[in-house]
């Protein structure tokens, strides 16, 4: 237990730690935990940012603000709520679903910030909480409070990490051991990880979503209620399928998982078999790095999500999120790499900006939107066309990157084709850069001419540049549409 007592400085963070569920002044423990994971003064990743404190010791690893009597009061009351709930339950729009965080806590409140925190919406979180990363209690007493004050809105479930096998090899028991020495943290978590969910559906049976993927044992989504808890992940069955499986664009069919060393592959084959018979839109899930944070496959009928950006500080990955809203309105929410907040605490900077294309997915006649938080190249020129659009118009206009989208490489990561990109620069207020301009010229010559004269492009280009006085050769600068077209 660590018995480090609550600093006395100002604020909900440094209140005095409770041991039941009330305390003096109206205050509750997952509110005290809550104001004491956000206050970021306790948190050397803020130390750099104007008129904060920073009041976190330089070998944070080791110390936690909070303290052990209300890590396990969460844990508890954890326990209680997820034993009255079904294995697996279905969420209404609209929903957050978020991917593996494994212990990148400072990546966590990059994305709450982005993508606000509850009640703002429901929030469904596919397992990985812990592991790898350096602040695993953190990450996981965080998303706990939040489910206690709202249990219906938030939904954890079990990732292949919640298990007593991948804790003790991969971070977590050292952990909960080094910075709660003495303590049975460890041993209440495995308990409370035991009997998690592992499954939900979304907008009435219309999603389904996992950890890891489909099994040969799950023949009705039925099957999942019947899961057995408590109960730790054993070598095979369904329990393990649904936290281990993973999908194979090469293979067919089913066939032993050999980079896991358990559970199995899975063709789109056997997506698209699932899926039909079951009448789902999409099955989404996480357990899987991948470059852009999403992935789809089998004709977007399945989604992989991968939430912690940079994973382990080596992938060099984006992290992202899915929006469900009602209709099956999907918007995909990419966080990239070496995203932070500016001087003013605002998270992105500078600034956050959302992209969006209308571009429609005929597998569910609904918009797919992709929305993207951060921009990484042109930000003075982007920040500037976009306060010319009037407030009133944000929501007509529609705004789109193709730079972003990858137009040069068929945009395949994105589950997009070309010509759903084309049809979506047609209808949107479109901001091009020159290297989109010289992909478009290359792999769709005939819109490329549609849009605008190659010299004139050049000449408008180089002209509005010059005008803010950039370097009219930085390809990676954006300009908008009416630049490209001829003047009258």
């Amino acid at each position: 237990m660590n018995k480090k007592s609550p600093s006395k400085g100002k604020g909900k963070s440094a209140a005095a730690a409770p041991t039941g569920p009330a305390t003096g002044g109206g205050g509750n423990i997952p509110d005290i935990v809550i104001a004491k994971l956000l206050d970021r003064k306790n948190f050397s990743f803020y130390k750099d940012l104007q008129n904060i404190e920073c009041k976190a010791p330089s070998n944070f690893s080791k110390q936690c603000v909070l303290n052990g009597n209300e890590v396990n009061w969460l844990v508890n009351k954890m326990r209680d709520i997820v034993a009255n709930e079904p294995v697996m339950s279905d969420v209404a729009p609209p929903v957050m679903i978020v991917g593996d965080i494994h212990g990148q806590f400072r990546d966590l409140l990059l994305v709450l910030d982005c993508i606000k925190t509850p009640p703002t919406m429901n929030f469904l979180f596919l397992g990985d909480y812990v592991d790898r990363g350096e602040y695993s209690i953190e990450c996981i007493c965080l998303l706990m409070a939040y489910k206690i004050k709202y249990p219906k809105g938030v939904i954890m479930l079990r990732g292949n990490h919640e298990a007593a096998s991948s804790t003790r090899a991969y971070g977590f028991y050292a952990e909960c051991s080094v910075r709660f020495p003495g303590s049975d943290l460890w041993q209440n978590f495995m308990k409370l990880f035991n009997i998690m969910p592992v499954a939900a559906t979304v907008a009435n049976k219309q999603m389904l979503c996992m950890h890891g993927g489909l099994s040969p044992d799950l023949h009705e989504l039925a099957d999942v209620n019947k899961i057995k808890r408590p109960s730790d992940i054993p070598p095979k069955g369904l329990l393990t399928d649904l936290m281990w499986a993973d999908p194979d664009k090469d293979e067919m069919g089913w066939n032993p998982n050999i980079d896991r060393g358990i559970s199995y592959t899975f063709g789109a084959d056997i997506v698209a078999k699932f899926t039909k018979k079951h009448e789902l839109a999409c099955i989404v899930r996480a357990h899987q790095v991948v470059k852009n944070g999403f992935e789809f496959f089998a004709k977007r009928k399945l989604c992989t999500l991968f939430t912690a950006p940079n994973y382990c500080g080596v992938f060099k990955n984006d992290g992202a999120c899915m929006k469900v809203e009602p209709g099956l309105k999907i918007t995909i929410i990419r966080l990239f790499v070496g995203m932070s907040w500016n001087k003013n605490c605002v998270a992105l900077c500078p600034g956050k900006v959302k992209f969006t294309s209308e571009v429609f997915d005929p597998n569910f006649d609904n918009p797919l939107t992709l929305a993207q938080f951060g921009h990484r190249r042109g930000q003075k020129i982007w920040k500037k066309y976009i306060h010319v659009i009037p407030a009133e118009e944000h929501n007509r206009f529609k705004l789109v990157d193709l730079q972003e989208l990858r137009i040069e490489s068929g945009a395949r990561e994105h589950g997009l084709a070309r010509w759903q990109l084309v049809e979506g620069i047609q209808r949107c207020l479109i901001l091009l850069n020159r290297r989109c301009l010289a992909d478009i010229a290359i792999w769709e010559p005939r819109t490329f001419k549609a849009l605008t004269d190659v010299a004139k492009t050049k000449i408008h280009l180089e002209n509005d540049l010059s005008y803010d006085g950039m370097n009219p050769k930085d390809v990676s600068h954006v300009v908008r549409k009416d630049l490209l077209q001829d003047k009258k």
